[in-house]
């Protein structure tokens, strides 16, 4: 059974730092500002790049790892969506991510291409010892 305790564990940390920057935007933090028009679209990108985690998450857990492999790659998709700043939405998630000091995106897609490439590897090396037998 593949083993992904550690990227696992770098996932819950970046997990963790995105929740602060959540929290942050909301009225529990003293320096939260009503009249700051970002606000709720920040605490709406940030939870939604977290809310597409789920998937990952049973993927992990069934140790599939296709599923792993398709899914880092629909991730970094859409992570890679949220630097754009020409989207045509009515905000852009690039200004929210670059607001952020908790974290940075470059984080989370170095996460999920580790995550990838090490299901990838070892769903090719499984390949190979079925193909040896």
């Amino acid at each position: 059974m593949p083993n992904f305790t550690w990227e696992a564990g770098r996932l819950l940390g970046y997990v963790g730092r995105v929740a602060i920057a959540i929290r942050m935007n909301t009225p529990y933090n003293g320096a939260y500002d009503p009249r700051a028009p970002h606000h709720a679209d920040d605490v709406m990108w940030l939870a939604d790049s977290l809310h597409h985690f789920e998937r990952l998450g049973h993927a992990l857990q069934e140790s599939n790892l296709q599923i792993i492999e398709d899914t880092c790659n629909t991730l970094l998709a859409i992570y890679k969506d949220y630097g754009r700043s020409d989207t045509g939405m009515k905000s852009e998630p690039a200004a929210t991510f670059q607001r952020q000091t908790a974290f940075r995106l470059n984080e989370g897609r170095a996460i999920l291409t580790e995550l990838r490439d090490k299901a990838k590897a070892l769903r090719e090396q499984e390949q190979d010892q079925d193909l040896e037998r």
